[in-house]
């Protein structure tokens, strides 16, 4: 009839497991890491380099021709990145 509780230690034990489960978890999969000799650039220059506008450069994120890393709600963008991507065929880059 009595419910019996583990031991307090036990107990703390499981909650911090869980607390570092949830944390794991809520981590953005991708670390913040940018290339030393390479700044990340703005979608405005990314337009400059490609002369697109900037609805096509989201349509382009969006089909995958220029790779973006988001952090958040930001968007960064590599020069050397954008620039071989265009060396690639479409078709391998495209997202499924």
């Amino acid at each position: 009839m009595f419910k019996t509780f583990k031991p307090s230690d036990e107990r703390l034990s499981n909650i911090e497991q869980l607390l570092l489960i949830i944390l794991e978890q809520t981590r953005p999969a991708e670390k913040l890491s940018f290339p030393q000799s390479e700044p990340p650039i703005k979608i405005e220059r990314v337009c400059e380099l490609l002369s697109i506008s900037k609805s096509t450069a989201r349509n382009w994120m969006k089909d995958g021709r220029i790779p973006f890393k988001r952090i958040g709600s930001r968007i960064y963008f590599f020069e050397s990145e954008i620039l071989e991507s265009l060396e690639q065929p479409l078709k391998w880059r495209r997202a499924a």
